[in-house]
This record gives structure tokens, sequence and C-alpha cells, in this order.
């Protein structure tokens, strides 16, 4: 699970972005899948998509879900036709 700092500043920083490519070719490596916590924005999407990051979770996807109503987000949720067409 990446924090969501290293999305935040990949930007303006490069060495996020060098930090977020280097744990997506470790978790190929190593067989495991990476999430990527925090994602606001399709753009995001974009990036991780092209990195290589296939799992995301953050207000993009839902709000927090009560453990009252999880069942049905679960049953009913379906992902954005945009997200996948990148």
């Amino acid at each position: 699970k990446i924090d969501q700092s290293f999305l935040r500043e990949m930007e303006s920083d490069r060495n996020s972005r060098a930090i977020l490519e280097s744990i997506m070719m470790m978790g190929r490596g190593f067989h495991v899948s990476v999430i990527q916590e925090g994602v606001e924005l399709e753009e995001e999407v974009r990036v991780l998509r092209d990195l290589g990051c296939t799992l995301v979770q953050g207000y993009l996807v839902s709000r927090p879900v009560s453990p009252v109503h999880l069942e049905a987000f679960l049953r009913d949720w379906k992902a954005d036709r945009r997200w996948t067409r990148y």
C-alpha cells in the first residue's frame, strides 16, 4: 500500500515519481499487488495506470462506507467506465 503523500508530491518532486515507479517494479518482482491510497482525481488514475498500478483506494472510488452499508456497496459498486479505458 503506497502512502498518498508520494502521489500528492509527484508533480512537484521527481523523487516521489521515482519512488512510485520503484514500488511498482518491486511489486511486480515479488508478485504482489500494489495499491495506491488517497486517489481523488481521474488524472491520478491515468498516471498510476501508466506506471502499472491497477488498484486504488480513495475518495474518487468512494467515501468511507459504514459496516451496515458495506454489503450493499460491494454488491452494487461498478468502476467508472472512464477509468477502465486508460
